[in-house]
């Protein structure tokens, strides 16, 4: 059993991958429209906080493409994402790692009463998105259609069932991550200090030394400025970095 569902791990990531490269290589645009409609979804079966966060109605026909604060806020979960997939290539410990982080900072930003609620319905209405997505790219592009093509490991299932399923084995482990980063740091006792910013900058370094032990990057040396940098300014770091 237990090599069985680490092969089964395997392919699901393979699939995540393979699915977030081929959308990117279409049309990189059509993530963020992917991850548009899953956060709109989500947030439709969340308090009206979650809305009031980029000002718009709550209504799925919103003209949210006009809304800069949202478009900004899906930049990020985009290039979070992406190295999440396309960098360290959907490593079930990277995934960990960086979502228990990311967690962490959730909790540090958050607003009295705003919790974390949004996050499962998330995990439920991106791997439909990008499901949908990859079907999309697959039906318009004839030589993804010919050639890139996701089999099935059971007979029963369609290549979208298959997608979907292996995101959401993906955004399962995200979520579940960030929630233990998120519920970890409810303690003053012994406060987290973690840097997302940090440890990809020391991640960046391990790849080029695969010989350091993996505390090399669990905690990171961090300046006490970084702590305190709003969620929002602490993604937008990654994106120069």
């Amino acid at each position: 059993m237990g090599n069985q569902s680490a092969r089964q791990l395997s392919t699901h990531r393979k699939h995540v991958v393979h699915t977030w490269n081929t959308i990117n290589s279409h049309d990189p645009q059509l993530l963020n429209d992917a991850i548009s409609e899953a956060w709109l979804k989500s947030a439709e079966l969340t308090p009206t906080w979650v809305w009031a966060l980029v000002d718009l109605p709550e209504t799925m026909h919103a003209t949210y493409k006009e809304n800069a604060q949202f478009l900004n806020i899906i930049n990020q979960v985009r290039d979070f994402l992406n190295i999440l997939i396309k960098v360290h290539k959907c490593d079930p410990e990277m995934i960990k790692t960086l979502s228990f982080r990311l967690g962490a900072r959730h909790r540090h930003y958050m607003n009295e009463g705003n919790d974390n609620c949004y996050w499962a319905p998330f995990a439920q209405q991106l791997p439909i998105a990008m499901s949908k997505m990859y079907m999309r790219v697959v039906t318009e592009d004839s030589k993804i259609r010919r050639i890139l093509r996701i089999r099935s490991r059971a007979a029963e299932k369609s290549e979208e069932e298959e997608v979907c399923e292996s995101w959401r084995q993906f955004s399962c482990m995200l979520i579940e991550s960030m929630k233990r980063g998120y519920e970890g740091c409810a303690s003053e006792k012994t406060p987290l200090r973690l840097s997302i910013t940090n440890s990809i900058i020391s991640m960046a370094s391990m790849r080029s030394t695969r010989s350091r032990s993996a505390s090399h990057f669990l905690e990171p040396n961090m300046s006490p400025a970084i702590v305190h940098i709003p969620f929002a300014s602490h993604l937008s770091l990654i994106n120069n970095n």
